[in-house]
This record gives structure tokens, sequence and C-alpha cells, in this order.
């Protein structure tokens, strides 16, 4: 290589240094966030990476990000909103096109409208009259204008007619841990075929107006 040449080729690789450390140094934003502009008299911003400034143009700087904990000022109130409107309720007279059996009707805000109307009044229950039986066919009620029964077969049942009550049934076995009180204000019948017990843990009172009859083959009375 001639020594022309190798002076040019020294010469240009400083240079090439020269800028490149330039451009680092002059970097958009400047050290600690600043931005170099340049203002004229018709408004025009130019933003450089160095001061100074072009011919006719007055240097301005700016920060990047704003002051560390600086608040900006409180804006303005906004207006007040206008009041909710709550729903009205209203009677509903008998007889009306929305609830025939009468009720209450709710209004929004908007003016739409939404009726509660009464029920309906429910037929009127049917008389009861006649025999039910299990599907076993063992037990039995039957309901008619001159007493109630209630009967397992034919050998046990109750039976009321009037204001008479009769028991009747193989073994009958009536206890409480109370107080049992038998109280017959015309009669009472209580027939036991085979056994009857009546026990109470705590008072027994067995009273009629009338005759008291105490049958069997053997009556024991502690």
């Amino acid at each position: 290589m001639r020594r022309r040449d190798m002076v040019a080729a020294a010469t240009g690789a400083v240079m090439a240094t020269v800028l490149a450390g330039s451009v680092a140094w002059a970097a958009i934003p400047g050290p600690g966030g600043v931005i170099q502009g340049c203002y004229d008299s018709g408004g025009n911003v130019k933003v450089v990476e160095a001061l100074p400034c072009p011919k006719n143009y007055t240097p301005v700087q700016w920060n990047q990000q704003g002051l560390s904990g600086a608040k900006g000022d409180d804006g303005e109130n906004g207006a007040d909103g206008a009041n909710g409107v709550s729903p009205t309720v209203s009677q509903v007279l008998e007889g009306d096109a929305n609830c025939p059996t009468g009720g209450a009707a709710l209004t929004d805000a908007f003016g739409s409208t939404a009726y509660v109307c009464n029920g309906v009044a429910g037929n009127d229950g049917q008389q009861f009259a006649g025999t039910f039986t299990s599907p076993n066919g063992e037990y039995s009620i039957s309901v008619t204008d001159t007493g109630i029964t209630i009967a397992h077969g034919t050998a046990s049942s109750i039976k009321l007619t009037g204001d008479d009550l009769v028991v009747r049934s193989e073994d009958i076995d009536m206890r409480s841990d109370l107080t049992m009180v038998l109280k017959a204000a015309t009669t009472t019948t209580i027939d036991a075929q085979t056994k009857f017990t009546l026990r109470s843990s705590g008072a027994g009172d067995i009273h009629t107006s009338g005759v008291l009859d105490l049958e069997g083959s053997a009556i024991n009375i502690n």
C-alpha cells in the first residue's frame, strides 16, 4: 500500500470514531432525560440532538419525564346527576282488565307496569262418604251419616255413633306415662275378647255420670 493510501485510511478511521462518539453523546433525549428543541416565530418546533439552534430559531428544553412526586391540579367537579325515580305501587280493584280478581300494579321509572293479581278462589270441597279399604283388605274406614268405623277385619273396631264410643278387640292395651282419664257423658264401651289392660305411670281416673260396669272372668285392681 502506498503511503498516501495509508494516511487516508487512518484519517477515515479516526473520523468514524469521532462521529460515533458524537452520536452516542448527542442522543435524544440527552443526559438526564432532557430533550433539546428549537422554535421559530411561526410556531414551528424542531427537536435537535444538540444546541445551538439553526438561524432564526430559539432554543427550548423540556424533560422526557415530569418531576418525581409532582402532582397535577385537581380537575373541576362534574355536574350532579339527576335524581332516580322510585317505582310506584297502586291498588287494582276487582273487574280490572289486567286483574279480574284485583291486585296491585307496579310502575317503574320508565313507565312500564307489571301486575300482581289475586288468586281465584278454589271450589268448595266435596262431602265424603263411603268405605275405604287398605290394599291387602285387612283395614277399613267407613264414614256415613250415622257414624264412623275404623276396623281390622270383623274382630277389632273403633266405632263412633253420635256421642257413644265403642272399642272392640281381642286384646286391648291402653297405656299412659303421665295421666290417663276415661270419661263418658253417656255411654263408652270397651269390649276385650281375651285381655284388657289399662296402665298409667301417673294418675288414673275412670269417671262416668251413669253406671260403671266391670265384667270379666277375673278382675284385678291393684
